[in-house]
């Protein structure tokens, strides 16, 4: 790999099952699109239980139509690790990422969910200085705001301190090790089965301990002051959109909604 594609080095981490395979496809081929010249390679890992070659057959075409260099691995991930922890959908995907932080031999990775169209260079977050802090994250709400009134109750419901959404995560895979979060945050969901599952024992475990990204890096759909830039057609959103609802866009009627 590194001796065919020397250079710049993008990580995009994924965790799916197969009811987000259409999103996934979408998310992965526009963030590769949109990636700047100067991130010479960009390497996908999908962590999943049940995808096999045939699925990443399928994701290799898609995102061999952009004619940009890329990598795509798959790592299975054991289900029995989350055994007892509240599943979403009826699955564990969503814990998958606390399992990759602690696997993913990179510096850092961008981890970013498949309900998602990316339409801006996400290729600055591989420079961004991050020092001691394990992750960067885009805000949600003020505490006293968010959906996850467990949480902001715990952390104080504060006005001006924010819940923030895990969607898209830009790891510092030393210090998130270093600092045992994978580890803390499963506890707390072994303890608390918190009703935004891994989200929420996040939000509790990185509270004064993440940077915050800007908020084009993860443009919550369901919030009214984005409506204007989802209206644009793709190419000129200038936003990595994050469909946070439901219907997903896959879903019936999710298009015209």
């Amino acid at each position: 790999w590194v001796s065919i594609f020397p250079g710049n080095l993008m990580n995009i981490v994924f965790c799916a099952d197969r009811g987000v395979l259409p999103g996934l496809h979408v998310a992965a081929f526009s963030l590769l699109e949109r990636m700047n010249p100067t991130v010479q390679k960009t390497r996908f890992t999908i962590f999943s239980e049940v995808f096999d070659e045939s699925d990443m057959t399928l994701l290799r075409e898609t995102l061999n139509a952009t004619a940009k260099p890329f990598r795509l691995d798959l790592r299975r991930v054991e289900a029995s690790a989350f055994a007892g922890f509240p599943a979403l959908n009826g699955s564990w995907a969503t814990y998958h990422r606390l399992q990759a932080t602690q696997v993913m031999d990179v510096d850092r990775f961008l981890y970013v969910d498949a309900d998602t169209l990316c339409d801006v260079d996400v290729g600055e977050l591989n420079t961004l200085e991050m020092g001691k802090m394990p992750a960067g994250w885009v805000p949600e709400a003020p505490l006293v705001n968010a959906v996850d009134r467990g949480v902001a109750e715990q952390l104080g419901n504060s006005d001006t301190e924010f819940y923030f959404n895990g969607g898209v995560m830009l790891v510092n895979v030393a210090e998130w090790q270093r600092q045992n979060i994978s580890q803390q945050a499963m506890e707390y969901i072994a303890r608390h089965r918190p009703a935004f599952h891994d989200q929420s024992a996040l939000n509790c475990v990185l509270h004064y301990n993440a940077i915050e990204l800007d908020e084009k890096f993860n443009c919550m759909s369901n919030m009214r002051k984005n409506w204007c830039s989802l209206k644009r057609p793709y190419g000129k959103i200038g936003r990595l959109v994050h469909f946070l609802d439901y219907p997903k866009p896959w879903d019936l009627l999710g298009e015209w909604l």
